[in-house]
């Protein structure tokens, strides 16, 4: 399939919100697998995402979702949420999500996304935009440097074992 070189992104309607959400759970799904994990019921797991997503999405915070098209099929997205930063009490962007389908990636659509999300904030006065990334997508980590993304913070986890 080929790929525009410049990339229609706009912003998503209504109508296209359930196919954002199954892409949104296809990205989930993606990062489970690289963690070696698996849901045990899909369809459960799939109801649970989309209610999950749709909580997040009718918050009443400045938000938007982007999609990226090729043709008339929606391919890619990113939502971008102004949400306040408690360190420095100022408002700043974070990609809530953004994802590709993977035939599309490499030509340019992410770099499309992220900067649809840059302006969206731009035009809002946030000066900043923050996102979270799994440690072992090393692909995504080297696309967000490669956009000027630095770490700023470090999230550590350690597992517990349950009390008997």
């Amino acid at each position: 399939m080929g790929t525009p070189k410049s990339p229609v992104v706009q912003e998503v309607g209504p109508g296209e919100l359930e196919e954002v959400i199954k892409m949104d759970l296809e990205c989930d799904l993606e990062i489970m697998r690289l963690n070696g994990k698996k849901p045990s019921n899909i369809k459960s797991f799939a109801r649970i995402h989309r209610n999950n997503f749709l909580a997040a999405y009718n918050e009443p915070v400045e938000q938007r979702i982007f999609g990226a098209k090729v043709g008339n099929a929606l391919v890619g997205f990113v939502w971008v949420r102004i949400e306040p930063e408690i360190e420095e009490m100022v408002p700043v962007g974070f990609v809530e999500s953004i994802f590709v389908k993977s035939e599309y990636r490499g030509n340019g659509l992410g770099k499309a996304l992220i900067r649809s999300a840059e302006r969206f904030c731009k035009g809002k006065g946030v000066s900043r935009l923050e996102l979270v990334v799994n440690a072992k997508n090393r692909s995504a980590i080297d696309f967000y440097r490669s956009m000027g993304f630095k770490a700023r913070r470090y999230t550590l986890e350690r597992r517990l074992v349950p009390a008997r």
